[in-house]
């Protein structure tokens, strides 16, 4: 029973919505009575009625929440669908309103052998928004003398770009949940709206159920998933550099801006780089100030033949918090 396990006061003349959930354990017919009860005593007895069902398609997980993210980023969950039956079974998963939820599972659909699994690929991937600082790729040579001081002039007027964006953005705050189930959906959007309260950071928390339909069965499938986005504070000029060929010996070094677009101090750190591999950073990584940016130096130094890859992640556990 919700909210509250169905306990509740009404005033006078009051309504409200009580929920009942029920999960049924086996497949067999239930029929039993709910008992509503008040402090004066008073009884009334509602018939609670249902068939349990065998469901041919077993889900391992039906309730996901994705981690918070930024508009932008993209995030993903598994799951698996298995086939319990000694029949082939198709079924199809449907994203709600893909341009509002920002959701995808693929496959959506498919068919399962008697016992065969499959994996199923969630995407929660919103859009930018235009509160967001542009990005740009920015790709530079190690500098000296003179083109040090160029760097410089470079950083400083981004720097002055960066607080003259910061006072032009709104900022949105209060979007409310978005709620889909059994084809009815609240109407939400990007709330740009200003607000002088600033205590509590914007965000969005939306609450979506993924339908499955399951060939020649009439009670679908449900996989609730939860989302949540909030603003960016640290933002990168991009999430890919490329070094190109380069003669085993030689060094090469590129250029990557990181942005505070937060209103507290960002101290970052770095991990993932091999200590002892081609990639390193040069410089030393600072505390970036609000409406800042730090130029980060990464360098690549091959020693042998081949492709090297490696992944840089960026941490800021002040933000984070």
């Amino acid at each position: 029973m919700q909210p509250n396990d169905g306990f509740g006061v009404l005033l006078p003349l009051e309504e409200k919505d009580v929920k009942v959930f029920f999960k049924p354990i086996s497949a067999i017919y239930h029929d039993f009575n709910l008992t509503v009860q008040t402090t004066m005593n008073m009884k009334s007895n509602i018939r609670l009625r249902c068939q349990g069902l065998e469901t041919p398609l077993k889900l391992t997980n039906t309730v996901l929440k994705f981690a918070s993210c930024c508009p932008g980023d993209r995030i993903s969950h598994s799951i698996f669908a298995t086939n319990t039956t000694s029949t082939e079974q198709t079924f199809e998963f449907v994203a709600p309103h893909a341009n509002k939820s920002y959701l995808s599972i693929s496959p959506n659909v498919e068919t399962l052998l008697p016992g065969e699994s499959c994996r199923l690929e969630i995407e929660f991937m919103p859009p930018m928004m235009s509160t967001e600082a542009p990005a740009a790729v920015v790709a530079a040579e190690p500098v000296e003398g003179e083109e040090e001081e160029e760097e410089k002039e470079v950083v400083e007027e981004e720097e002055e770009d960066v607080e003259e964006e910061k006072k032009m953005e709104t900022t949105p705050r209060d979007s409310p949940i978005v709620n889909y189930c059994e084809g009815e959906q609240n109407e939400s959007h990007w709330n740009t709206s200003t607000n002088d309260n600033f205590d509590e950071p914007w965000s969005v928390h939306s609450r979506w159920s993924l339908p499955c339909f399951i060939k020649g069965n009439s009670v679908p499938l449900f996989v609730d998933v939860n989302t949540t986005l909030v603003k960016r504070i640290l933002d990168i000029a991009t999430d890919s550099l490329s070094f190109g060929q380069l003669a085993v010996g030689q060094v090469k070094v590129l250029v990557l801006r990181v942005r505070n677009l937060g209103s507290v101090e960002a101290p970052i750190f770095a991990e993932g780089l091999n200590s002892t591999g081609a990639f390193s950073i040069v410089n030393a990584l600072r505390t970036i100030q609000p409406n800042s940016i730090q130029t980060l130096s990464l360098q690549f130094a091959p020693q042998a033949q081949g492709v090297r890859a490696e992944t840089l992640v960026l941490r800021c556990p002040k933000v984070s918090e």
